[in-house]
């Protein structure tokens, strides 16, 4: 694949050629300052537009959802009467979430059919929505996942919990060539991640402040994060996916694919949710990139 020289202004709703696909629920996330607008579809495509690809992304919100922090990315945006809304909660344990509000789920027929030739398609569910087949019906040479999505299951009052691997493997596409996940995304108790890092060819599950460790045929290495004092880890794994999947698709190694993408998630943490994509330090990054 080849990296586009800059980033296109598509307007929203724009159905031509497009570089990277991703499908997934762009979120409302709930915040002790107020709300902001998340979701790994949000993330990675913001990400994706500053490596200098042409985005479309395919989503479910209310119509009157304020999608200007997106602007850039040419959105297929299906109507729904509900927008995805999470609140994260900081305990001992770690980060708990409470699901408050579902958007409609996605399938290929959301899908317009310009896009599903995109050479990179990302499959980025936050809560179920995105369908595990969807991937079949697309051409892209590269399919990556963020598959946290397929594995969390909430109760009546919407607290979110994790699968257990063994439960999880069911839930996952089978042409799927890579996936990255936090480590917080798999049912704590399991103690058996290597399932799920045996169910894609390359796997890299992320671990925060203490970096990501990469599977791939016979392979593992772990990638150490730099020492930083983060501000807002929100998104650090969903611009780390994006930045994983369009080096692998350029041809990189995993390796050499993981250590970039800790580059871009590790700064990532320095400023809150969206603000650091679109900030200076981003572009003098950016500019440098080994795509």
């Amino acid at each position: 694949m080849t990296r586009a020289s800059t980033a296109s202004a598509v307007p929203h709703g724009h159905q031509g050629a497009i570089d990277y696909l991703i499908i997934g629920h762009v979120t409302i996330d709930l915040m002790p300052d107020g709300h902001r607008l998340g979701g790994t579809a949000a993330y990675a495509s913001l990400t994706a537009l500053k490596l200098g690809l042409r985005v479309g992304l395919v989503t479910a919100c209310r119509p009157d959802l304020e999608l200007t922090p997106l602007r850039g990315i040419a959105i297929h945006r299906k109507p729904s009467t509900q927008t995805t809304t999470f609140r994260n909660l900081a305990t001992p344990h770690g980060r708990s979430q409470v699901l408050s509000g579902r958007a409609d789920s996605l399938t290929i027929d959301d899908v317009p059919p310009a896009w599903r030739t995109a050479p990179v398609a990302h499959l980025a569910p936050v809560a179920d929505e995105v369908s595990a087949e969807l991937a079949s019906d697309l051409s892209a040479t590269f399919v990556g996942a963020t598959p946290q999505g397929w594995w969390r299951k909430w109760d009546a009052d919407g607290h979110v919990m994790c699968l257990a691997p063994a439960d999880a493997l069911g839930r996952l596409p089978s042409n799927t060539q890579a996936a990255v996940f936090s480590r917080d995304d798999v049912s704590a108790g399991s103690g058996d991640l290597d399932l799920l890092r045996h169910a894609f060819p390359i796997t890299v599950t992320t671990d925060g402040a203490r970096g990501a460790d990469v599977s791939w045929e016979s392979e593992q290495l772990h990638v150490p994060a730099p020492v930083l004092t983060p501000v807002d880890d929100t998104g650090a794994g969903d611009i780390f996916a994006a930045v994983f999947f369009v080096q692998l698709a350029g041809g990189k190694k995993p390796a050499e694919a993981a250590f970039e993408a800790t580059r871009w998630a590790s700064l990532s943490v320095l400023r809150a949710g969206t603000d650091w994509i679109r900030s200076a330090e981003i572009d003098e990054i950016a500019a440098g990139a080994n795509l």
